[in-house]
């Protein structure tokens, strides 16, 4: 098991911003948004595989704070995909994941 994180800048629409590798899981531990802008900026959240399932959606996040999505575990499986977007303002929010990687045979 190692424990990982990423940062990015989200831009206008939705990109990928993790998958699970083969014969392992991403075990989530936090998923924090800043605005870092001087206006509010909209996030959306989501994992998928074939079908989105979202975290946050529509999400206004106040000029200069941030929303915590993510403060509880949640599994990424093999394949499974984390992506995000600011959806008002290209760049305006900046994610930091932290994130927990281990074999799908022991988790």
């Amino acid at each position: 098991m190692e424990y990982k994180g990423i940062a990015v800048h989200l831009s206008g629409s939705m990109m990928n911003v993790m998958t699970a590798a083969a014969g392992k899981v991403n075990i989530i531990k936090l998923i924090q948004a800043t605005n870092v802008t001087s206006s509010a900026a909209t996030i959306d959240v989501a994992i998928s595989s074939s079908t989105a399932y979202y975290l946050a959606k529509d999400v206004s996040v106040n000029t200069q704070a941030s929303y915590v999505v993510v403060d509880l575990p949640v599994v990424l499986n093999a394949g499974e995909h984390l992506s995000a977007q600011c959806s008002n303002i290209n760049k305006g929010i900046d994610l930091v994941v932290s994130y927990l990687q281990a074999s799908a045979s022991i988790a």
